[in-house]
């Protein structure tokens, strides 16, 4: 299965086809697997903050005890109870089920959720809006999992030791000498408020715009952003909503308004003189001329 935004009790959770050949999984009888499989899905129905560190909660404080299981599977108490305790012992260190004490209470833990629910999917067959398809909410562009301004100084160099723009990268240990406009980025980035500015990380990031979006005036952009943000109802650009991302979303529509604007205006060239604004006159329609009703 898939992971997707869980949404009531119609969430989605991974489970892995190496499943088949777990050794703990062969050892449960079909009840004990049965008992398994709900247990994963109470631990997918818990609030998020408990269901990422793999616990099984209705909501905080009120944990999911062998009765649920019990109610959910139509079975007695005691064989349910046999059951999750045979999940807890399979594997001795390993289970994959544990049993831990939470808010004053014995709470079901599932081992590793977190680590098997953030790997890394095995398919590609998602399906995906390219340009010129049009789906549901119109025209889609497919966004790269990876912009190319994530990246790190140092991923900006080819392996063959020469940089994007065609010069040879500095060898190792040697200082790497700013851009000229790097303080006026710095001073601009400084005087937004609540901006974690860091030395290393934003000049790293300044650098990554700049070989992405050379034709954006990065400093110029950045205190337009500033006053973008005076009148905001929130502290602007806290760290907890990711400070350079908006910084490198603003530059890249930035960039994606000037192309525009650019290919605007081509267009209307070519298109050649404008449209001659008032009613049409006689001579307009050529050799057939004016036309007499």
């Amino acid at each position: 299965m898939a992971t997707g935004r869980r949404t009531g009790s119609g969430g989605w959770f991974k489970s892995w086809d190496d499943e088949i050949e777990d050794a703990k999984v062969d050892r449960m009888s079909d009840f004990e697997f049965k008992v398994w499989r709900f247990a994963l899905n109470f631990c997918n129905r818990s609030p998020a903050r408990l269901r990422r560190q793999g616990y099984l909660f209705h909501s905080p404080m009120f944990p999911v005890e062998a009765r649920d299981f019990a109610r959910s599977l139509h079975r007695d108490v005691k064989d349910v109870t046999e059951a999750l305790g045979r999940l807890c012992r399979i594997g001795g260190k390993n289970s994959p089920l544990l049993v831990e004490s939470k808010h004053g209470a014995e709470v079901y833990r599932v081992r590793n959720w977190r680590k098997r629910q953030g790997g890394r999917t095995r398919t590609r067959d998602r399906a995906v809006t390219r340009p010129g398809q049009r789906g549901a909410g119109g025209d889609k562009t497919r966004r790269a999992r990876r912009s190319d301004v994530d990246v790190r100084r140092s991923d900006l160099r080819r392996s063959d030791g020469q940089t994007e723009e065609g010069g040879h990268a500095p060898a190792a240990g040697a200082a790497v000498a700013p851009r000229p406009t790097w303080p006026a980025e710095a001073d601009a980035l400084k005087s937004i408020a609540g901006y974690p500015f860091s030395e290393d990380k934003d000049r790293a990031l300044m650098d990554a715009l700049a070989v992405a979006y050379s034709d954006v005036d990065l400093a110029h952009e950045i205190r337009k952003l500033n006053a973008w943000l005076v009148n905001k109802a929130l502290v602007p650009l806290r760290g907890q909503t990711r400070p350079r991302t908006r910084v490198r979303n603003w530059i890249e529509n930035a960039d994606r308004f000037a192309r525009n604007d650019e290919s605007r205006g081509r267009a209307g060239t070519d298109r050649g003189a404008p449209r001659r604004q008032g009613p049409a006159r006689p001579e307009d329609f050529g050799e057939t001329g004016p036309v007499t009703l």
